[in-house]
């Protein structure tokens, strides 16, 4: 079975690798972050699936703050 999402097909194995992706990427964030992005903000991956609806370029950049 396959979640579908706006012509998007991702399969159980897919989206438990997001949300374990999400949840270790939550686990290292800093206090800052997390007063920003609660816990009842937070989308969970078949959240994240649906709000990208169709394919998308995203460009992400990080930063670790040191220099």
């Amino acid at each position: 079975m396959f979640w579908h999402a706006d012509g998007m097909y991702e399969s159980p194995e897919d989206l438990e690798r997001l949300q374990h992706l999400l949840d270790d990427s939550y686990a290292a964030a800093g206090p800052h972050l997390r007063s920003i992005i609660t816990a009842g903000r937070r989308l969970d991956a078949a959240g994240v699936v649906t709000e990208m609806g169709a394919m998308r370029v995203m460009a992400l950049a990080t930063t670790d703050g040191q220099r």
